[in-house]
């Protein structure tokens, strides 16, 4: 990997280089440095002042790869910038890298001991998460086991199954989930694992569906919304293993075939939540 790269935030463009000086001086015709043209060609054989004048008005930042543990980033002011795209590009998403932020504007470090807030998407699990046992379950998804019935680990939900009303996914349930879907990780590309969903309500009416995945491999934890719970649910379960109800001020049937709530009324159809 190269010690040094140029990259442009607003765009997530990053560039490899082995000496910066020199290559903003090959670059200076290209339009994203039109900027700090003028200064880099009256100070071509000052590096420090054309680096200065390149990410003050071009809205650069350099990264300096110093090794596997520790990255230098220099930037204007402002926040900081993301490096989440950067690190995915060049294989650096990962954890334990101590980033420290310069803003040579008023010469200010910021060091972040980072456990994959800065290089990562997602977010942290708790310490609790069973991982272990999770990485277990998951290789043999396509295998049928006798205690498949019994409740997953951190497994949340307000869906109910007829002979479930524990708040609790089982394990047949989420491998099913894990057997019909692929949604890649933000950092690996590798399959995310499915641990939870549910569908609340707010004050006056539903609020979008909420799903929670986990990476086996950089163990982040990624939380979306489903604007059609029902309708996700019923891609991702086959009709057998599908809840019968939806616990809410008390436990609301659902209606499959229409994709609603309640037998006789629709209470709230999938997609209308806020």
């Amino acid at each position: 990997m190269s010690p040094y790269f140029i990259l442009h935030p607003p765009s997530r463009q990053s560039w490899a280089t082995a000496d910066p000086h020199q290559w903003l001086l090959d670059r200076r015709d290209d339009d994203l440095l039109a900027p700090a043209r003028e200064r880099l060609l009256a100070s071509p054989d000052d590096p420090e002042r054309c680096l200065r004048v390149a990410l003050r008005r071009c809205g650069l930042a350099l990264i300096h790869v110093a090794n596997e543990q520790r990255v230098l980033v220099r930037h204007w002011s402002g926040p900081a910038p993301d490096l989440r795209g950067w690190a995915k590009q060049n294989s650096s998403a990962k954890a334990n890298v101590v980033v420290t932020f310069e803003a040579l504007k008023n010469g200010t470090f910021f060091v972040h001991q980072d456990d994959g807030d800065t290089l990562l998407c997602g977010e942290r699990t708790g310490p609790d998460f069973e991982w272990a046992v999770y990485e277990a379950r998951y290789a043999k998804r396509r295998v049928h086991e006798v205690d498949d019935s019994d409740d997953a680990f951190a497994s949340v939900t307000n869906f109910e199954w007829e002979k479930s009303l524990h708040e609790r996914l089982t394990w047949r349930v989420l491998k099913a989930s894990w057997n019909a879907e692929a949604v890649p990780c933000p950092n690996c590309d590798i399959p995310l694992m499915l641990v939870a969903f549910d569908w609340r309500m707010g004050m006056l009416s539903f609020r979008s569906g909420r799903v929670v995945r986990v990476c086996l491999r950089c163990r982040r934890r990624f939380e979306v919304a489903v604007q059609e719970p029902l309708a996700w649910l019923a891609s991702v379960l086959p009709p057998p293993l599908r809840p019968s109800h939806l616990r809410l001020w008390a436990a609301v049937p659902i209606d499959w075939g229409g994709l609603s709530l309640g037998r006789g009324r629709v209470v709230q159809r999938a997609g209308r939540g806020g």
